[in-house]
């Protein structure tokens, strides 16, 4: 699974705020709030932080095996939701 807890340290490291991203830099809060659910980003997203936070790609996300990914944790649709009632 792909951790972003390195994105976090580097934003502590730097001294930038989530708040900074957003409103000073023009940064995605959607995407910010896909990163903190563990969600995938795009590459050309992924680029953008590194361009923004002079850090590379290591600064923002790790590979952690064992995890399961966010995308592979069941959600329920409007199909499973009316089998259920």
């Amino acid at each position: 699974m792909i951790s972003y807890e390195p994105f976090y340290r580097t934003l502590e490291q730097k001294r930038i705020t989530e708040s900074e991203l957003i409103f000073k830099q023009g940064f995605s809060a959607g995407i910010l709030r896909r990163m903190k659910h563990g969600r995938y980003i795009t590459l050309n997203t992924l680029d953008t932080l590194c361009l923004l936070l002079d850090c590379n790609v290591a600064d923002i996300m790790e590979y952690r095996p064992g995890l399961r990914p966010a995308a592979e944790r069941p959600r329920r649709t409007a199909k499973t939701r009316r089998k259920a009632r």
